[in-house]
This record gives C-alpha cells, structure tokens and sequence, in this order.
C-alpha cells in the first residue's frame, strides 16, 4: 500500500447536530449516494465546507453486485453508511488535488 492509499473501515453514524456544535459549520449539501442498478441508498454524505481545492470522487460497490455512478463533490464532507448497509472497505488514492475513494457495503 503506498502512502497515499489508505483503507479505513467507517461504520459510526454522524450525528451532525454534534458535530455541527463541535466544529461550527453548517450543512451546504446533504445527499445519498445510491446504487445504479438496484437504487438502494448506499452512502448518505454531507458537505460542510466549500473548497474547491479540495475534490472527492466516490464510486460505492453495492451488495447486489451493481455500484453507483461516480460522484464528484468538492470541499469538506461527512459521509456514513445509510440504513441497512455497512461500510467493509473504504481504499483511497490521492492524485493531485483530487482524492478518489471506493466504498463497499454489505447489506445489515
């Protein structure tokens, strides 16, 4: 694994109220990643911060062999598993100013 890859297993809910308290942000953005095939809601993921150097693009594996169109979101987010899924793998790799992330999930 190189040092610009990392792989984080993420299965603890935001509670945006905290961490809106903690931090001081606001939610600017607040979506859910769904699959392409099946359209399950996969990832449920808010932006909290604009920065437009600062770009993610996510693709989510769905647990019915299917994933999710990419999606391109810039600035700071949250993201948590939605109901009924969990996160089990979560690669990054970071090109330049663009990090790319691909998330697994299994049914719950």
């Amino acid at each position: 694994m190189s040092q610009n890859e990392h792989k984080l297993n993420i299965n603890a809910p935001v509670d945006t109220s905290v961490e809106r308290e903690k931090h001081g942000f606001d939610v600017l953005k607040d979506d859910t990643i769904k699959c392409a095939d099946c359209r399950r809601k996969l990832i449920d993921i808010i932006q909290v911060k604009e920065d437009e150097g600062i770009i993610k693009e996510i693709q989510v594996q769905c647990y019915c062999g299917g994933s999710s169109f990419i999606y391109e979101i810039k600035g700071h987010t949250f993201m948590q598993a939605a109901k009924g899924v969990a996160i089990v793998d979560m690669p990054t790799r970071v090109v330049g100013n663009i990090t790319y992330i691909t998330i697994e999930v299994i049914k719950t």
